[in-house]
């Protein structure tokens, strides 16, 4: 597992670790910290995962990251 940057919404984290796991990446998120710090499980797929955080925080609300929560909970059940 490795760090790939942290943000301070835990909303934004959520949705951001929701959106990861639609694109088949793994993470896990330390909520309680603050800010929540991010992980990525498989270090294969850590270039990936830290393009993607950077262009998630430049706009977080976007729209390619609304509404993956539904998806993502099916990929977890």
């Amino acid at each position: 597992m490795r760090q790939i940057g942290t943000i301070k919404n835990r909303d934004q984290a959520g949705r951001l670790a929701d959106y990861m796991l639609t694109a088949g990446i793994e993470t896990h998120i330390n909520a309680d910290d603050d800010p929540c710090v991010i992980w990525v499980v498989e270090e294969d797929r850590f270039q990936t995962a830290r393009e993607i955080f950077e262009q998630f925080v430049q706009n977080p609300d976007d729209e390619k990251y609304q509404d993956r929560a539904g998806r993502s909970k099916s990929i977890r059940q």
